[in-house]
């Protein structure tokens, strides 16, 4: 009896082993598949380099740099947050000589609004608009204040963050790289829980400017970084809410 039990318990650790082996490319396979983070600090021409990269419209790597009239540059893998309070930083660098740019964090259905969008005008201004739940919400900025000349051609250092403890979206805007404002340019309060758990996102960057003859905007840098949120239990889990028409 006491054989049995023996060979019994070594034999169920035995199947847990193999069970666990078995399924850890799996779990792998997963975490590729949706990056938690990603840098760009620099842009090659060779798709080897950024096979992750995805141009659209007139956009294109020149200088090591994406320059773009009327187009977009975004990440060509999806993006899954979780947890009860997920977030996210980004952060890129830019000059503007006409029209806009906008970093964009949207569903992966092109028929989805973006969740999140924060233009920068080369009419000095920057607006954040936050579309969740079929609810439109629109901040803006004059940077004027700021001594910054936008539609100048001069490089411009960006950060967005989003904390989903505090609910609370930022923008910063500096000159430089090294001196990250301590104070956001804009700061507005969003739960963006619901939308960031209902399916995959996508990022990106988008360039808009009325004279096509002209390079509206270049992308010198990017990089992007999920905060995940502690666990949620079952009875928080989020319903399928409706979403922003586009």
């Amino acid at each position: 009896m006491a054989l049995w039990f023996f060979s019994f318990r070594y034999l169920f650790f035995f199947f847990l082993l193999v069970s666990f082996l078995f399924s850890t490319p799996r779990f792998l396979d997963a975490a590729t598949t949706r990056p938690l983070s990603f840098t760009f600090e620099r842009f090659e021409k060779n798709r080897t380099f950024h096979p992750e990269i995805a141009l659209y419209g007139d956009a294109e790597i020149s200088n090591s740099t994406v320059v773009s009239s009327n187009g977009r540059v975004a990440y060509d893998k999806p993006i899954r947050f979780s947890g009860a309070t997920p977030g996210f930083s980004t952060y890129f660098s830019f000059s503007i000589n006409e029209g806009t740019l906008a970093f964009l964090l949207a569903p992966m259905s092109p028929s989805r609004r973006a969740v999140l969008k924060v233009a920068v005008f080369g009419t000095h201004v920057v607006q954040l608009q936050v579309c969740v739940d079929r609810r439109v919400s629109i901040r803006t900025s004059n940077l004027p204040a700021l001594g910054l000349v936008v539609a100048s051609g001069e490089e411009l250092h960006s950060w967005i963050d989003y904390d989903g403890v505090s609910k609370r979206v930022q923008v910063r805007l500096s000159k430089s790289r090294a001196s990250r404002p301590s104070n956001s340019l804009i700061s507005y309060p969003a739960d963006l829980s619901s939308a960031l758990w209902r399916e995959d996102m996508s990022v990106g960057l988008s360039s808009w400017n009325w004279n096509s003859a002209k390079i509206g905007s270049v992308l010198y840098d990017w990089s992007f970084a999920v905060k995940q949120g502690a666990p949620y239990s079952m009875h928080s889990e989020p319903l399928d809410a409706p979403v922003c028409s586009p």
